[in-house]
């Protein structure tokens, strides 16, 4: 009986020593999956050095979440769409 507890528990110390190598290589996978996926972003160093841009960027994006906003409140049949967070004037 001894012997074949072992046996099973040998199996099973083999079988999470290759799922930890598995995981280990599936870790770098998507490491580089994320950096294909974000190679098209803009460095950090572009928040300093091109101040301008990152405003245009960041406006045009509030620009497109308050239409979205309101979009939806119009389909949802509220009228009044007057929110104070959405009231941000682009001062470039």
């Amino acid at each position: 009986m001894t012997t074949f507890i072992s046996i099973i528990l040998l199996i099973f110390c083999i079988l999470q020593i290759i799922l930890f190598f598995k995981v280990w290589r599936m870790t770098n996978d998507v490491k580089k999956i994320k950096n294909k996926l974000y190679a098209d972003d803009f460095p950090a160093k572009d928040l300093y050095e091109k101040t301008d841009f990152v405003k245009n960027i960041f406006y045009t994006n509030i620009q497109k979440n308050r239409q979205t906003y309101l979009l939806r409140r119009k389909r949802q049949g509220k009228e009044n769409t007057s929110f104070n967070v959405w009231s941000i004037k682009r001062s470039v």
